[in-house]
């Protein structure tokens, strides 16, 4: 039987609804505080101020944006 991979290993998911705060060459920050990094060649299309929708997967500390859209 295999043995299962630590939890500290495995990717997570999320959603994250917000106002974009900041907008920088590898990464968003999303409210007050949430930091998201982009993946090499990703780039952020939304200024900041604009309501977004963020799905990310976590892989150890690091919160990697999957996509952004509109927040509607």
């Amino acid at each position: 039987m295999p043995t299962p991979e630590p939890a500290e290993k495995l990717a997570w998911w999320g959603l994250l609804v917000g106002p974009l705060r900041e907008v920088r060459a590898d990464r968003i920050i999303l409210g007050s505080e949430m930091i998201l990094f982009l993946r090499p060649g990703d780039t952020c299309p939304y200024a900041p101020g604009t309501n977004v929708k963020v799905t990310y997967q976590k892989h150890g500390p690091r919160l990697e944006v999957d996509s952004i859209a509109p927040a509607e």
